[in-house]
């Protein structure tokens, strides 16, 4: 009886042992997430100066292969401040600048290197996608929202890898579209992929746990962009079959933004413009 009794307190003891380490790493990963989310918050980054260079692969049902950039250059300590965004490969030759003065921002276009800018001047911040580019990549919702995989090692850098539902509203307008039109009835591949999205897709975020910093996130859009694709191209053969994105974050090495020449060249230009017109 003695045994018997000794043997089942070291069950229990072994049971509560194993249950207060399970709290405890339920603790660390609690606490841990509440600060990334804290430190990544929209509040923190509209005002962080930033690298983001985002890599995109696409690949389709015929093999073709397909790679592009883009590069969000943030500099918010430069006077005044500047964003300039970048795009190459797959993507196109493209080069936006935000030149932001209080609560208007210049904005600055070319689809092209060998083209001069566009410029739209005094457009409202509110009224521009500035306030979602200084928010891109921030944490939002409560720790329920993410879910702790693994640690790993980016560049050097000591990571957690978090993982997050992702909340594709717009993918129910997409349905309503394929579901109205004949032509996609019983296509067993759009059914799947239907049924694929609805069971849930996930973002992934590789947080710095030095700093709390989102370092480096990826997320795989391939379903959405398939359904997009047989509504842009209603009996098309060459589907996606894959579409990743993937960004890095660098927040030490931040570029030292200028405007370039020919925009204060083509400033100068319109000023002179405009004081002969009013001298008229």
């Amino acid at each position: 009886m003695k045994k018997l009794m000794v043997v089942v307190m070291s069950l229990i003891c072994l049971t509560l042992t194993s249950c207060n380490r399970q709290n405890i790493k339920n603790n660390k990963q609690e606490n841990f997430l509440e600060k990334a989310i804290s430190v990544n918050s929209k509040e923190n980054l509209k005002n962080k100066s930033r690298t983001i260079s985002t890599y995109v692969y696409q690949e389709y049902k015929n093999h073709d292969k397909v790679y592009g950039q883009t590069i969000h250059d943030i500099n918010l300590e430069n006077k005044p401040k500047i964003i300039k965004i970048s795009n190459n490969g797959s993507l196109g030759d493209i080069t936006i600048y935000y030149i932001v003065h209080n609560d208007k921002v210049d904005i600055y276009n070319k689809v092209n290197s060998k083209e001069d800018f566009s410029v739209q001047r005094d457009i409202s911040i509110s009224n521009s996608e500035v306030p979602y580019i200084l928010e891109l990549l921030s944490l939002q919702g409560n720790i329920s929202d993410y879910e702790v995989i693994k640690e790993e090692v980016v560049d050097g850098n000591r990571t957690i890898k978090i993982s997050s539902k992702r909340k594709l509203e717009h993918i129910n307008s997409i349905v309503e579209k394929l579901s109205s039109n004949p032509y996609f009835k019983n296509n067993k591949e759009i059914e799947d992929t239907i049924k694929m999205l609805r069971r849930g897709t996930k973002s992934y975020y590789w947080i710095d746990q030095r700093t709390s910093r989102v370092i480096k996130y990826q997320v795989d859009t391939t379903l959405e962009n398939r359904l997009s694709y047989y509504i842009d191209n209603i009996g098309g053969t060459n589907p996606p079959v894959k579409i990743t994105m993937t960004s890095k974050i660098d927040y030490d090495n931040i570029k030292k933004l200028k405007i370039p020449s020919d925009i204060l060249e083509n400033d100068k230009k319109s000023n002179n413009t405009n004081k002969v017109d009013k001298e008229k």
